[in-house]
């Protein structure tokens, strides 16, 4: 009897515990939203954010048709300390995608999106959404276009 229970005590001491992507904070700007979690691995999770509730319609700038690696929590402009993630969807700035266009890769003003954040390594996910802000009086300049030296 005493193997057994020790058996099982073992047993359930090494199941792995999974869980979803922690809780995610989320401050946003009229064009941005930084969206900050912990994930088992940053190189191995995802973000997707989407224009629609049914989560069809991916926004341009994590499109991965459109920006292959888009999706990566450790992309380029992301910041990452050990297992926590902040993942800044909407970047100010327009570029060339694999279709070959100018595409802008800022969020609209005063829009709800939602998101979905998934955990590849044990397939969790953690979903919501979040509304951007309304563009500051006052502060409506222009941002310089894009410059193309191809172009």
């Amino acid at each position: 009897m005493r193997r057994v229970l020790f058996g099982l005590a073992a047993l359930l001491y090494c199941v792995p515990s999974f869980s979803a992507p922690g809780k995610v904070g989320i401050q946003t700007t009229a064009t941005q939203a930084v969206l900050s979690f912990t994930v088992s691995d940053p190189s191995q999770c995802t973000v997707q954010v989407f224009s629609d509730a049914a989560q069809n319609h991916p926004v341009d700038d994590l499109s991965a048709a459109l920006f292959p690696g888009s999706q990566q929590c450790n992309r380029a402009g992301s910041a990452t300390v050990g297992k926590t993630v902040s993942f800044v969807a909407g970047l100010r700035t327009s570029q060339k995608a694999s279709d070959g266009k100018l595409h802008s890769r800022a969020l609209a003003a005063q829009t709800t999106f939602y998101y979905t954040i998934t955990d590849l390594v044990d397939s969790q996910t953690a979903q919501g959404s979040f509304t951007t802000s309304t563009l500051p009086l006052g502060s409506l300049y222009p941002e310089q276009p894009p410059f193309d030296p191809n172009a």
